[in-house]
């Protein structure tokens, strides 16, 4: 599992340098603002998240092993908890995206 992270890890810095890389081309409409693809941005916050738990999943299965015999409303708990976690998962990302367009600008006060 944690060969898999490392692998996922190399793989995250090679989107970051995607990523930055659409933000150094030159783009006459841009007005010397370097900006970056806002899917680029979103897929390397995405894929960080994704990192992230994954690291955050396999220091757990270490620390905490598997016990038998858990309760059904773990198991439950456990389905809602991963319904939030793709909630907040969404959410991120149409932050991104809102970054990534400069959308935040719009209404930028009450």
């Amino acid at each position: 599992s944690s060969g898999i992270n490392a692998e996922y890890g190399v793989y995250q810095g090679l989107l970051g340098w995607y990523m930055v890389k659409s933000g150094l081309e030159d783009k006459p409409d841009s007005a010397d603002i370097p900006r970056v693809s806002q899917y680029r941005l979103a897929s390397h916050l995405g894929s960080a998240f994704i990192l992230y738990l994954s690291m955050f999943k396999t220091s757990l299965d270490i620390l905490l092993p598997a016990q038998g015999g858990a309760a059904p409303a773990l198991g439950r708990l456990r389905t809602w908890s991963g319904g939030v976690a793709g909630l907040a998962f969404l959410t991120a990302l149409s932050g991104a995206f809102v970054a990534g367009l400069d959308a935040g600008l719009v209404y930028n006060s009450y």
